[in-house]
């Protein structure tokens, strides 16, 4: 299981089953996996700087915030054309 799910599946409780049992069958969401995985790392290390750029910061919550959005879409689309 990759990181940028179980971050996921912690972050979006009410989707944790179907992200699961959805990720080892599509691409696009095992993509989004991880890439959430790497900008949550980012972001940790810049929230982590003893002098953090606060612009930088703004702009990888909102990165981390897309991505969320996105794997929301993916799940919510998937389950309307079933």
């Amino acid at each position: 299981m990759s990181k940028g799910l179980l971050k996921l599946m912690v972050r979006l409780p009410a989707l944790r089953s179907e992200l699961q049992r959805r990720h080892a069958h599509e691409q696009a969401l095992r993509d989004l996996c991880d890439a959430y995985d790497e900008a949550t790392h980012v972001l940790a290390l810049m929230r982590n700087n003893p002098h953090p750029d606060r612009e930088i910061i703004a702009d990888y919550e909102s990165v981390c915030g897309g991505i969320e959005g996105e794997v929301i879409e993916l799940c919510s689309a998937r389950r309307s054309s079933v």
